[in-house]
């Protein structure tokens, strides 16, 4: 299992966003939370469904703040969970620390990439062929859990690494689409072994002031056709123009699930 135990010492966090990342979350929740809302009772909603014929151990990738996972509820229907996440805020622990049963796992979800990316620019200050380079790293565990709940991270993996590169390097448009397609394979390959349910925005889509459809951005490269179960919303993610000052950005989301609803 490739834990980042003492990552401030690997990666410097605040340079490559995530603890800015992390506040901004809780702040935007507090502008947006009437939108918001209904997007996290649709996820714990779907998370409760895909789950309640389970039990035992149960793994989730990108707990982030707890926001939209129905904790409370998990911990009496599992008797282990492990949270996993690049890092963990103050209110996520005193949340945790309720529970003898819950454990918070700090590691990167991508198995390592962002510490290689950082090695190899204090090594060389070059880059070569990014895909190929990290194409051997995979995320691993060391056990095998009884459920996988992939949490609103599928297209969240690969932003701060290629937003790394994208400053450091000179990658390509062309290697960026190819990398963030393998980043994103990996990890459906990895649930995909076990029973499971992954929660992810796949689209942007941007508004003028007038509620206007002005661009849509796909922000996934998976397909999800095999998958008999599934759900699919809208989530008015900012509706004050704090993500991008010059549109509202609204997500389009897709839960999918191998256990019968």
């Amino acid at each position: 299992m490739q834990f980042i135990k003492n990552i401030k010492q690997k990666i410097k966090l605040s340079s490559l966003g995530f603890l800015a990342d992390s506040k901004g979350i809780e702040r935007r929740y507090n502008r947006e939370k009437k939108n918001w809302d209904i997007h996290l009772n649709n996820t714990k909603e779907f998370i409760l469904n895909s789950t309640k014929l389970h039990s035992g151990t149960l793994l989730v990738l990108g707990s982030g703040r707890l926001l939209d996972l129905p904790l409370e509820a998990l911990s009496k229907h599992f008797s282990k969970i492990y949270l996993y996440d690049i890092i963990h805020s103050s209110k996520a622990k005193k949340e945790v620390s309720q529970f003898n049963n819950i454990e918070l796992i700090t590691a990167d979800i991508t198995g390592g990439m962002l510490n290689e990316a950082y090695k190899l620019k204090r090594k060389n200050g070059q880059f070569f062929s990014y895909t190929n380079h990290f194409s051997s790293i995979n995320f691993e565990t060391n056990f095998n859990p009884d459920f996988v709940i992939s949490l609103n991270i599928l297209n969240q993996l690969d932003i701060i690494l290629i937003d790394y590169l994208k400053q450091k390097t000179d990658i390509s448009a062309h290697e960026i689409k190819k990398l963030r397609i393998d980043i994103q394979q990996k990890h459906l390959r990895f649930i995909q072994q076990y029973n499971h349910c992954l929660i992810a925005d796949i689209e942007e889509e941007w508004y003028d002031d007038n509620d206007k459809l002005i661009g849509i951005k796909p922000t996934v490269f998976v397909d999800f056709n095999d998958y008999k179960e599934q759900k699919k919303w809208l989530w008015k993610f900012d509706t004050s123009t704090t993500y991008y000052s010059d549109r509202k950005t609204y997500f389009n989301v897709i839960a999918v699930t191998n256990s019968s609803l």
